[in-house]
């Protein structure tokens, strides 16, 4: 696995369960597309939304390119070329919110009360730097730096990486 995010393995494992209990804990060198395809067309029968379904048929795909790259495998059973990905929804309506949903956003705590005060701080940060909860959760106050006359933020990103704000 490409992460050692905590988070991320976690939910490859929860997600990888989730497919191998489907099969009755079927051995993976005998998957096959054909149990892919089912897998996914159950989720989306029961209601999973496309990306979910999708982002799950990414974690697996991964897993099975490892054993494929390990040499345990010959093919990767749950290749895009064997198993389409669900169709997404065109545009990126409910990816974003909009400003009128910000403000509004913003406006919830009390910025009189401590717990309100840093909760707007958060979301504050969140909004302007498109920071994820988990990065914005690491930042202590040895992440801000005055340099050049203003101040700026390092924070571990998604993957690893640092990131200056």
């Amino acid at each position: 696995m490409k992460s050692l995010s905590e988070e991320t393995r976690r939910t490859y494992e929860i997600h990888l369960k989730e497919f191998f209990h489907f099969h009755n804990l079927k051995h993976p060198v005998n998957v096959t597309a054909t149990d892919v395809i089912r897998w996914r067309d159950t989720l989306l029968k029961k209601g999973s939304r496309p990306a979910t379904v999708t982002t799950k048929l990414s974690i697996l795909r991964s897993f099975f390119e490892y054993l494929r790259a390990s040499g345990v495998i010959e093919l990767n059973p749950a290749s895009t070329k064997l198993v389409p990905t669900p169709e997404l929804p065109e545009g990126l309506a409910g990816r974003a919110l909009t400003p009128k949903e910000v403000r509004y956003l913003l406006a919830g705590p009390d910025r009189q009360s401590p717990t309100g005060a840093r909760d707007f701080a958060l979301m504050t940060l969140m909004c302007r730097t498109f920071l994820r909860v988990a990065e914005v959760a690491s930042i202590r106050v040895s992440s801000f730096h005055w340099t050049s006359g203003r101040w700026t933020l390092k924070v571990k990103v998604k993957g690893g990486r640092e990131r200056t704000i």
